[in-house]
């Protein structure tokens, strides 16, 4: 009996709000698939999806933007596809940030997304009213057999500096992003 009675006391606690069990505040993921360019992400279902339509004079080039609904984060991906001869060396990639009130905080040569190796670049961006990293991220796929064979895929975010629950989504979208080769259309 004097078991029964603090297991009771739990229950009608827990059952009248008193008591509630820890639960992660974990957002929803939505999964974005572009099986023509070889990307897969998932995302926060709160945030917006952009994406510009291909045009005649950039075939081979997409955008996506992914943005939070406070706009404090910002993902944005860019797609080409081109041709690169078989055998040549793929290269390397270069960037500079247009912002004036930017302050390069890093790169690194061999940040690996999805089993690939690229490279990223790091600014940290002071706006007045807002500090945010802004953050550039290049993979190159070959994909033998297509006639545009190369894919190029650079990745620019940006969110809140200080702000662990946006660094931590980043991170959460950055670890679900996955690359196939497309088949030719």
């Amino acid at each position: 009996m004097r078991k029964f009675i603090p297991i009771l006391l739990v229950l009608v606690l827990l059952t009248s709000g008193c008591l509630q069990p820890r639960v992660e505040n974990q957002e929803r993921m939505s999964e974005y698939i572009h099986p023509d360019l070889g990307f897969t992400m998932k995302y926060p279902q709160s945030w917006n999806l952009t994406e510009e339509p291909r045009t005649y004079y950039q075939p081979n080039y997409s955008r996506i933007v992914f943005t939070s609904p406070d706009n404090q984060a910002r993902f944005m991906v860019d797609i080409k596809r081109t041709y690169h001869p078989e055998g040549k060396e793929i290269g390397g990639v270069g960037l500079s940030n247009e912002r004036p009130n930017s302050t390069f905080i890093a790169s690194d040569k061999n940040i690996q997304v999805a089993n690939f190796i690229g490279y990223q670049w790091i600014f940290l961006v002071k706006d007045p009213g807002r500090e945010f990293y802004d953050v550039f991220l290049s993979i190159t796929q070959i994909c033998p057999g297509l006639q545009n064979n190369r894919i190029d895929y650079f990745f620019k975010y940006e969110y809140t500096a200080g702000d662990p629950e946006l660094e931590e989504t980043v991170k959460s979208i950055l670890d679900s992003i996955e690359f196939t080769c497309p088949s030719e259309n």
